[in-house]
C-alpha cells in the first residue's frame, strides 16, 4: 500500500496535488474527482486509490491493474486561463511531467505516443485521460487521469503482453511508487504555472511523439487507412498525409505501421 504520510508530507508543498484523497478501492479515481469537484472542491485535489472497479481510459476503455501494482491517479484543474480549444494543452503536460519523472530513473528513456499513450521500450506503460466538466457553456473542472504500470506484471500469455509493460519489467526490479507520484505533481506544477504564464507546450510535447515522421495505421471506427503522421496543430490534433492529401485527425486511433 501507498505511504500515504510520505505523499502528505511532500504533496503540501506543491501547486498541485493536494488536498489528498485517499482511498484503497473505489470505482475510478475519475469518478471521485468528478463528484469532488461538482461539490465545490478546489484545484488541485489529487485523488489516489490501490484498486478501481471501473477504471478506464480513452473512449471509454477499461483500465487493468492489478490491486497495488500501479498509479492510479486523478487530479482536479479549473485552468479558467485556457480557452476550449487549448485544453489539449492539459493532456501534454501530463504526459511531459511524467517523462520528466522517468528520466530521473537509470537508463529510462520515455516517449509519448499520440494521443495520450507513455512509453518505455515501445510498449505502453502509462496513459492519460482528460475528461471536462461544463456548467452550461462554462467551464468548471478538468479531471485529468493518468495510470502507470510500476510493478504489473504481465507474462507472455497475457493478452496485453505485446504492446503494455511496466517499470519493473523495463528497470527488472520493484519501484517504490511514492516518488514517482511526487515527481508527477512536482513537474506537473511547474508545468501548469508556465501555461498560466501563457506557454505553449506544443514543441515540447512534438518533440516526445514518436509517432510523428512514421508511417502509421488509422483505425476509425471499423475503418482502417494509412498515412504519413507529419505534424500535429496548436490544439493537439494529428496532421496526415494521406495519398497526397493532408488529413487533420483529432480523434482515433494510431498505430506505428510494423511496428
Amino acid at each position: 500500500m501507498l505511504d500515504i504520510d510520505f505523499l502528505r508530507s511532500r504533496l503540501q508543498g506543491l501547486a498541485l496535488g493536494w488536498p489528498l484523497h485517499y482511498a484503497y478501492r473505489v470505482s475510478s479515481t475519475q469518478d471521485e474527482a468528478r463528484a469532488a469537484a461538482q461539490a465545490g472542491a478546489a484545484e488541485g485535489l489529487l485523488v489516489l486509490a490501490e484498486e478501481q472497479e471501473a477504471g478506464r481510459g480513452r473512449a471509454g476503455r477499461s483500465w487493468w491493474a492489478p490491486p497495488g501494482s500501479a498509479i492510479l491517479s486523478s487530479l482536479l484543474l479549473r485552468p479558467t486561463f485556457l480557452p476550449s480549444h487549448l485544453l489539449g494543452y492539459v493532456g501534454m503536460i501530463a504526459g511531459l511531467a511524467m517523462c520528466d519523472t522517468l528520466e530521473e530513473l537509470p537508463g529510462l528513456s520515455p516517449q509519448l505516443k499520440w494521443p495520450n499513450d507513455i512509453l518505455l521500450e515501445g510498449k505502453k506503460v502509462g496513459g492519460i485521460l482528460v475528461e471536462t466538466l461544463w456548467e452550461g457553456g462554462d467551464l468548471d473542472a478538468v479531471i485529468l487521469g493518468l495510470g502507470l504500470n510500476v510493478n504489473t506484471y504481465f507474462p507472455p500469455t497475457h493478452p496485453l503482453a505485446e504492446v503494455a509493460t511496466s517499470l519493473a519489467q523495463v528497470t527488472g526490479h520493484q519501484c517504490a511508487r511514492e516518488p514517482l507520484i511526487y515527481g508527477y505533481m512536482y513537474h506537473m506544477s511547474r508545468y501548469y504555472h508556465r501555461l498560466q504564464q501563457g506557454w505553449s507546450p506544443v514543441p515540447a510535447w512534438k518533440d516526445r511523439l514518436v509517432t510523428l515522421g512514421r508511417p502509421v495505421w488509422v483505425m476509425e471506427g471499423e475503418a482502417r487507412w494509412e498515412g504519413l503522421a507529419e505534424d500535429v496543430t496548436e490544439e493537439g490534433a494529428l496532421v496526415l498525409r494521406r495519398e497526397g492529401e493532408r488529413v487533420v485527425l483529432r480523434v482515433g486511433d494510431v498505430s506505428v505501421r510494423h511496428a
